[in-house]
């Protein structure tokens, strides 16, 4: 419903046309289990509603491993998930899985293995 403001000022309501029938917004609200997981750790399942965030999602699994979310990245498929997405928008369906793995940041081309020192850095032999 949105108001409108009539000729007198007073506030008026009107629907406002659907748009999706009932059984595409009943689809697309319904709820999906899946399964997050981290090698060698424990599997989560959770049930989620298809519009929700997967931000929350995230968060659910971090808190009850007890882990950083900023320490983790999340993939489905080999894709990273963006916290606004929703189980609608990356396709989920009951059973499929989002999987866990720890951020690896370093190893670059300053810091890696057989690299030089880097600028400012003294050797000694």
């Amino acid at each position: 419903m949105v108001k409108k403001e009539g000729e007198k000022g007073e506030a008026k309501e009107c629907e406002m046309p659907a748009a999706e029938s009932e059984e595409e917004e009943e689809e697309s609200v319904g709820s999906v289990q899946i399964i997050v997981q981290k090698l060698d750790s424990i599997d989560v399942t959770m049930r989620v509603k298809k519009n929700v965030k997967l931000g929350k999602v995230m968060v659910v699994y971090c808190n009850r491993m007890g882990l950083r979310m900023d320490a983790l990245r999340f993939t489905i498929d080999g894709k990273r998930v963006n916290e606004q997405q929703t189980p609608n928008d990356v396709g989920l369906e009951d059973g499929d899985v989002i999987d866990v793995w720890s951020e690896q940041l370093g190893a670059g081309r300053n810091g890696g293995a057989g690299s030089t020192p880097a600028a400012g850095h003294l050797k000694f032999f």
